[in-house]
């Protein structure tokens, strides 16, 4: 017998319970109808610098279902993906600042 799992739809963020593992290419989420095995809903990916496992070859569009075999469903939500980005972000902002050149002050 498969584990099952929890996770949420890397597009709407639908929860979807007692998902087995492993996850199917066929699976798609019910509320939304797209696609679960794809790299947005793999722990590998990150959005802003793709497939981050180095053996896997990532396909053209990481929104489809595609047939990886390093696939590992994330299983944070889509909200909790996007809060850990803009603290990041934030995090990046404010050290950036910390670093920056004094301001110009010939102009006084």
């Amino acid at each position: 017998m498969s584990p099952v799992q929890t996770l949420s739809c890397w597009h709407c963020g639908a929860e979807h319970s007692a998902v087995s593992m492993p996850l199917s290419r066929h699976e798609f989420c019910r509320a939304c109808g797209e696609a679960l095995h794809t790299c947005r809903q793999c722990r590998f990916h990150d959005l802003r610098q793709g497939c981050s496992e180095s053996r896997a070859e990532p396909p053209t569009n990481p929104e489809s279902a595609n047939f990886c075999e390093w696939f590992t469903p994330r299983l944070e939500s889509t909200a909790a993906m996007d809060a850990r980005g803009a603290a990041a972000d934030s995090a990046r902002a404010r050290l950036e600042a910390l670093f920056a050149p004094p301001a110009d002050d010939s102009e006084r």
